[in-house]
């Protein structure tokens, strides 16, 4: 009864903040008539509340759903009219802009600045592939407006066709700039932006009956969603699939085999469109011959992309015909202390251009990152310090907001207009950095090559201070998209990179610079197959062999290793899932999974590691203890997440911290006293007591994390780095969906299906509660959810409120454009509840009244 009643509680103070949301667009666009009768019907139903109580049971359900039959037309007719009429001009919408009301145009105009689209956009949006609804790649260097094709092809399907869209992107944090980018664009055009990235993101999500939706993914989450639409029979709701960085199925890694296997099920499964881009793929005919897909190839740059490469003190152009010609010599006199910190001129590189023009340096390593930035802020000009001062200062509070700190590399680095970017800087810090960097705030970054394939980041100079990535030698593919970032559409009329290399080497990379792009390798393995197996079949979809022998035959792999036959795969496939009880195959061949292969499927979890888990959890289960948070962290630990180092000491210092209902935990998992004391004392340890320690290791990072110290306090305590930290979070909780999803089919593990959901949703967000709601905004971490929440904005609905403006004066370093987003995404986010909420209102009164 109390679990009921809180929850009514939260949806009538959730039904009260949307309405207040709305009285205050009706107040400010008093011409949107619809809404504004709308309204005046939510007071009426209010007023006569006396009278509706007065009814009896069935009359009150009656008189809910004319009223809700009311609140449906009157938004449908605002949702026409919006779609009818320019809301910039007024004029009536006559559908020329590639099929798409003109308003949108409009509207695209007013949120992004964009008047007209480049030839070559027009040609590809014109293609009698898109218009038959084909499959279709196309490939354009780095910066040359490939996201905005995809855009306006989602746009029609979510308007047009009113189908729901995916749009798979890599990283985590492309979410949730793709999500708030995309949040005002949705209200103004009348369809919803849901994010599923990390533990956020409904399974399956809300069926919807007003608006379509578009679902913005990493690869990981657009698993768990495509599976719960078959499941549910809903994947007819999916009208399009956008794939970004189409190139990732051949980048070797157990994503690209993700991402390979994801687009296989929806080529078979699914009528939806696929769309891919990418700027570097070397053979795109095979490519597109996997995904029965059409090509549009273009070279088109907004700005020229002039190349040259640094020897010594020697600059030399690169031609077009890959030969070199001197530039010029850097003459500028060094002292002996740079030239010893810093021989490779990195300094007179940056220095020429900044601070009224952007400079990125691609360094091989995160440490060398930072070592460069440190150079930068001993070498460059003092009178740098005296540029924008107050937005540095402004800065450097942001920065410290989290944790009360802030890291003393970007304390002397942001004076002078240089930071450092890599994986080893919270969410938090790395936002806050890319925003200073786009606003010309910072001028220079120092960063490693996974911000070549991030967050559009463009300079006017890119410098690349080693033709090597770690150890390994630069690839064309790579070089492409590093270089690709410069040139500032709009700003500049050419971009350049220097590649610096020492004369040994040369040779090698003139090598570099006249190689094609890499081919495009599948990245399945044996195992993925499994996975595939176990996917199809448990979804009903394959109940034979050969029905699944069609299936691998649709995969890049089998199309790129005609050496491995299709049905010999399945052999073994089918072999080795038997022998772990995953599928059942009858006397006439009929394939079926059992429960545990379901759950395999269910939970994405890759069929070698199902035996272990389900092991794991049945030991949980039999002794699981409550009384600490601990044996729950340990079960949602990732297995393959190995710590930079197992110190002996520390471990042993952690151990004896744990309280004795920890001790006793820990002992059920097999972390003993004696084990520690080995570890301590550099004795043999085998490799599956290793592996554990390894696992446990990770687990009580998590435990301090729950226990609400901040990331920055963990990493200074486990000797990690801060940013591995927050990886750690965000791969535990995607892990704990998983399992979430693993056991919600198996009644022996009901426990964990009901104790799973809440508990990951706190761990996901690791802060006090008074802040968590803030957090569920997209691109919001725990630094600017503490601004926001001292700054007065309390609840999310205080926020759709506010004037981007007022973000601005009272927060530190808040730039207008991301201001003005999060305010959509504020304003989205509560429209999105209330209509969650409608929904589920709707199908409840339906189901009641059924006379």
């Amino acid at each position: 009864m109390y679990k009921r009643k809180r929850r009514k509680t939260t949806q009538i103070k959730m039904a009260d903040d949307s309405m207040d949301l709305f009285d205050t667009t009706l107040n400010d666009n008093p011409q949107r008539t619809p809404l504004r009768s709308l309204s005046k019907n939510v007071t009426l139903a209010l007023n006569t509340q006396d009278t509706v109580l007065s009814m009896s049971i069935l009359d009150q359900v009656k008189e809910r759903l004319r009223y809700n039959q009311k609140v449906h037309e009157a938004t449908q007719i605002f949702v026409e009219e919006s779609q009818n009429a320019s809301l910039l001009g007024g004029a009536a919408c006559d559908g020329d802009f590639f099929g798409l009301p003109s308003n949108v145009k409009d509207i695209l105009f007013k949120e992004r600045g964009i008047g007209s689209l480049y030839d070559w956009q027009k040609e590809c949006l014109s293609l009698p592939a898109v218009e038959r609804r084909q499959n279709l790649i196309y490939s354009l260097p780095t910066s040359g407006g490939k996201t905005l094709v995809a855009e306006i092809l989602a746009f029609k399907e979510l308007i047009v066709h009113r189908r729901n869209v995916l749009f798979i992107l890599p990283y985590v944090s492309i979410v949730q700039e793709k999500v708030r980018a995309l949040a005002n664009l949705g209200i103004e055009l009348g369809f919803l932006v849901e994010e599923y990235a990390g533990s956020i993101g409904k399974i399956p999500p809300v069926k919807r009956k007003k608006r379509p939706s578009i679902y913005v993914a990493t690869i990981e989450k657009a698993h768990f969603l495509i599976n719960a639409l078959v499941r549910t029979q809903r994947l007819e709701e999916l009208g399009l699939v956008i794939i970004d960085e189409l190139h990732m199925i051949g980048d070797g890694s157990q994503r690209g085999a993700g991402l390979e296997v994801l687009l296989v099920k929806l080529k078979k499964m699914s009528n939806a469109q696929l769309i891919g881009m990418s700027a570097t793929i070397g053979n795109i005919n095979e490519v597109a011959g996997f995904l029965n897909a059409e090509i549009y190839l273009g070279s088109f740059r907004p700005v020229e992309l002039i190349e040259h490469i640094l020897v010594e003190r020697t600059v030399l152009e690169v031609t077009k015909s890959f030969e070199l010609r001197l530039k010029r010599k850097l003459t500028r006199p060094t002292s002996e202390e740079q030239e010893k910190c810093d021989p490779d001129h990195v300094t007179i590189l940056v220095e020429e251009l900044i601070p009224t023009s952007s400079v990125l340096v691609f360094c091989p390593t995160r440490k060398n990152c930072e070592s460069v930035a440190l150079n930068l802020s001993r070498f460059l000009k003092p009178e740098l310090r005296d540029f924008r001062v107050e937005n540095k200062i402004g800065l450097l509070k942001a920065l410290s907001a989290e944790a009360g700190r802030i890291c003393p590399v970007l304390r002397k680095t942001i004076p002078f207009g240089v930071a450092y970017h890599h994986s080893g800087l919270t969410n938090d810090e790395r936002k806050l950095v890319e925003e200073a960097y786009i606003v010309g705030t910072l001028s220079c970054l120092c960063c490693t090559s996974t911000l070549a394939a991030g967050v559009n980041l463009p300079a006017k100079r890119v410098i690349l201070k080693s033709p090597y990535v770690g150890v390994e030698f630069l690839t064309s593919a790579r070089y492409k998209q590093m270089i690709g970032r410069a040139g500032r559409a709009g700003l500049d009329s050419s971009g350049e990179s220097i590649l610096i290399c020492k004369a040994s080497t040369r040779s090698s990379v003139m090598k570099l610079l006249r190689s094609p792009i890499e081919h495009c390798r599948s990245s399945v393995t044996l195992e993925t197959l499994e996975a595939l197996a176990i996917s199809v079949v448990g979804m009903g979809v394959v109940t034979s062999t050969a029905g699944l022998e069609d299936i691998y035959r649709e995969s890049l792999f089998c199309q790129q290793n005609s050496e491995r036959d299709a049905s010999e795969l399945v052999h073994e496939v089918i072999q080795s899932l038997e022998a772990e009880k995953l599928i059942f195959v009858d006397e006439k061949g009929k394939l079926t999974a059992s429960p545990l292969g379901r759950a395999s499927f269910k939970g994405v979890v890759e069929p070698h590691r199902v035996t272990s888990l389900h092991r794991d959890l049945r030991m949980a289960m039999a002794h699981l203890s409550l009384t600490t948070h601990l044996h729950l962290i340990y079960l949602i630990s990732p297995s393959d997440m190995e710590p930079s180092r197992l110190d002996g000491m520390l471990y042993m210092d952690l151990y004896n911290e744990l309280t004795e209902e920890d001790r006793q935990v820990a002992e059920t998992i097999g972390i003993t006293e004696n084990l520690v004391v080995r570890l301590r004392l550099n004795k043999p340890i085998k490799d599956h007591e290793r592996k554990l320690l390894s696992k446990f290791y990770v687990t009580l990072q998590l435990n301090a994390l729950w226990k609400k110290q901040n990331v920055w306090q963990v990493a200074d305590r486990f000797e990690e780095h801060r940013g591995s930290v927050q990886n750690l979070l965000s791969m535990a909780t995607v892990n704990a969906m998983s399992i979430s999803q693993f056991c919600s089919d198996l009644p022996e593990f009901w426990a964990l299906r009901d104790l799973l959901p809440s508990f990951v949703n706190e761990l996901s967000h690791c802060s006090s509660m008074e802040l968590m709601k803030l957090m569920e905004l997209p691109a919001v971490k725990r630094g600017r959810a503490r601004q926001l929440y001292t700054a007065g904005y309390r609840k999310v609905s205080d926020i759709a409120k506010a004037d981007p403006k007022e973000l601005v004066e009272k927060l530190d370093h808040m730039p207008c454009n991301v201001a003005a987003q999060i305010v959509a995404a504020a304003k989205h986010y509560l429209l999105k509840k209330a209509e969650d909420l409608q929904e589920e209102a709707d199908q409840v009164l339906q189901s009641f009244i059924t006379v």
